[in-house]
């Protein structure tokens, strides 16, 4: 069983996810905030991580990223934003993670399909 760390600050969308990627068979941890995701990525290994970009605070999943990463060398980490510019995909690869999904296109089925080929 895979675990994944979730970074998701609005609560509908958080609830949602979580609930499907559970039913699927994984055992996820939902985070709201960026301190939140830092500490839990520090308490234990995470097979899968997500992060979204966007977040009610001065603080984005971006800006985080890299610190993730250093605390999570082996996980797999994806950025999931609603912003498709190439340089924000390119971005966020080049400070650690393994791939970028477009939220609004993104359901939990499809995460749940992305998740489970890599």
């Amino acid at each position: 069983m895979k675990s994944i760390l979730y970074l998701e600050d609005e609560e509908i969308i958080g609830t949602i996810y979580k609930k499907n990627l559970e039913k699927a068979g994984f055992t996820v941890v939902w985070t709201k905030t960026s301190d939140e995701t830092l500490r839990s990525a520090e308490k234990k290994k995470y097979d899968f991580i997500a992060l979204d970009h966007a977040l009610k605070e001065d603080v984005t999943g971006m800006d985080i990223l890299p610190a993730i990463r250093e605390k999570q060398p082996k996980s797999k980490i994806v950025m999931l934003s609603n912003y498709s510019q190439f340089q924000m995909e390119a971005k966020a690869k080049e400070l650690g993670a393994d791939g970028y999904l477009v939220k609004i296109n993104t359901t939990p089925k499809s995460l749940i399909e992305y998740i489970k080929t890599l």
